[in-house]
């Protein structure tokens, strides 16, 4: 399986226009081994599913940066064992995520409810099983204004884990800018937010 920058985007591109979350969406970004060896505007790594009240508020800016600019792919149980070279499924037990607690934040969060969906998949690895949860994150529409933050939250030491009034877009990622520089970053039309993170 090719997990180049370019093969893994064209595929992933072509399943979040669907919002698929079929096992083909795994076969585009995992060799068996490892998972593809690099985050980017159309999808992103996290180790576990969130826990904690500030984890579970960070995943709710998470959600909506990807929804205000291209949708994307959330894959949770994948964890970076080489700084942005190696990725590799979790060992663990099948987690058992709560999706209606991560909606009802995001009612209670953002101007307008994003409808995420789910899947948890069981990826056979040369040691034993492993479970990734893959979270579709729809693309907002051109003519809907980007999602803004209704309600903020802080941390237990009172820093701001959610800015209220934050259209919270995607930080540059360094495989959005070597897209960007070689000009294979496609806006589809969503004009830049002037003045927010």
């Amino acid at each position: 399986m090719d997990l180049g920058v370019e093969a893994v985007r064209a595929r992933v591109s072509q399943l979040l226009e669907v919002g698929s979350l079929a096992d083909e969406l795994i076969q585009a970004v995992f060799d068996g081994e490892e998972f593809a060896p690099y985050e980017g505007y159309l999808f992103d790594y996290k180790a576990k599913w969130p826990e904690s009240k500030v984890d579970l508020r960070k995943l709710v800016r998470h959600i909506a940066a990807f929804h205000n600019v291209f949708g994307g792919y959330l894959f949770l149980g994948v964890q970076e064992v080489q700084k942005e070279k190696t990725f590799v499924p979790v060992e663990g037990t099948d987690p058992q995520p709560d999706v209606k607690q991560v909606k009802d934040l995001l009612r209670e969060h953002l101007s307008v409810p994003i409808e995420i969906s789910l899947r948890l998949h069981r990826i056979k690895v040369a040691d034993g099983i492993r479970y990734v949860c893959a979270l579709h994150i729809p693309k907002r529409a051109r003519d809907v204004e980007p999602v803004v933050v209704l309600r903020g939250a802080t941390d237990d030491k009172s820093r701001s884990v959610l800015e209220e009034g934050a259209v919270d877009l995607p930080p540059p990622s360094r495989t959005n800018v070597m897209a960007a520089k070689s000009g294979n970053l496609e806006n589809e039309g969503h004009e830049q937010v002037q003045g927010h993170r």
